[in-house]
């Protein structure tokens, strides 16, 4: 978590998963960073709600999320990652006077957040075509997975990823 509040773009971040397969993260992004963000990338921003479910919002900070991921132990990756659309606040009870996260009231806030970040964890396809060696993947786009491939001419395969 302190490692991804390093990033300009992220105002705060909570690891969940106790009792999951994987890792995943509710990150709280820095809407002002956020905005200035788009306007050098030529991305509409009407509003927060909007803008956490653009395509290059999330693969901006799936990138931010790998990168903190290379100095972590392969159990301690996050794997997974939403982007909540408003901040944390001491109003909500969501924040400690010393800005603490209190993480039973987040994770009561977000449930249906986090629901959705694990709902196809049992479950989660991964259609691939191989071809030449090379592979095209379709992810879902709050799943960040290492996949190793294997040369296999010619042939699409689809199949399942237990995450």
């Amino acid at each position: 978590e302190n490692r991804l509040r390093e990033s300009l773009m992220i105002d705060n971040a909570m690891v969940v998963g106790r009792n999951r397969e994987l890792p995943g993260v509710l990150i709280i992004p820095d809407f002002e960073e956020l905005k200035d963000w788009c306007a050098q990338h030529n991305i509409g921003y009407e509003s927060p709600e909007k803008v956490v479910r653009k395509r290059p919002v999330i693969q901006a900070f799936q990138k931010q999320v790998r990168q903190v991921n290379r100095s972590l132990s392969k159990s301690q990756q996050i794997k997974r990652l939403k982007l909540l659309p408003r901040s944390l606040s001491q109003d909500e009870g969501e924040l400690t006077p010393s800005l603490k996260i209190k993480r039973p009231i987040v994770a009561y806030h977000f449930q249906d957040e986090i629901e959705e970040m694990y709902r196809d964890e049992e479950k989660t396809l991964i259609r691939g075509l191989f071809a030449f060696g090379q592979a095209y993947l379709e992810l879902g786009q709050s799943s960040l997975i290492d996949v190793e491939l294997c040369r296999n001419n010619g042939l699409a395969l689809f199949f399942y990823l237990s995450a």
